[in-house]
């Protein structure tokens, strides 16, 4: 039983590992986009008017680097739900309230739900990088 809950929190701690990862590169990635946006701004250097486009490309990554943040917060709420989860189903076990198997799969509502928000949350700050991205493209575009 022991090794079977070791393998379940190895499991999740990765899975955790790579979203939290995969969130940090979104918001790396976002970050670059602005500093790509200011750089252009500051290249220009006021010789030609500023176009509507850079505040769009701007607001769209400052948007994914929110939405990244909230990610990387509500993942570390999720980690916390989870380990709460396991302590309260092995106490659930050893009162026999639970049955093993039923240990192994257990899962509080509102871990779910947070889970569930990260991905949201995630995708979302994915999304508008890719809008970014398109954006700046656009707006070299109509410069050049």
């Amino acid at each position: 039983m022991r090794k079977l809950l070791e393998m379940v929190v190895v499991r999740r701690g990765t899975m955790y590992r790579f979203i939290a990862e995969g969130v940090r590169t979104l918001s790396f990635a976002n970050a670059g986009g602005m500093a790509m946006i200011i750089g252009f701004v500051r290249v220009a250097g006021g010789k030609e008017p500023f176009h509507w486009l850079t505040l769009f490309t701007m607001a769209l990554f400052i948007l994914g680097a929110m939405a990244s943040a909230i990610t990387l917060i509500l993942v570390m709420a999720v980690t916390v739900k989870e380990a709460h989860s396991m302590e309260t189903a092995l106490h659930d076990f050893v009162n026999g309230k639970l049955t093993r198997t039923e240990v192994m799969f257990f899962l509080e509502n509102e871990t779910t739900k947070l889970a569930n928000s990260a991905s949201g949350f995630g995708v979302v700050s994915a999304l508008f990088f890719v809008l970014g991205c398109l954006a700046g493209l656009a707006q070299l575009a109509v410069s050049f």
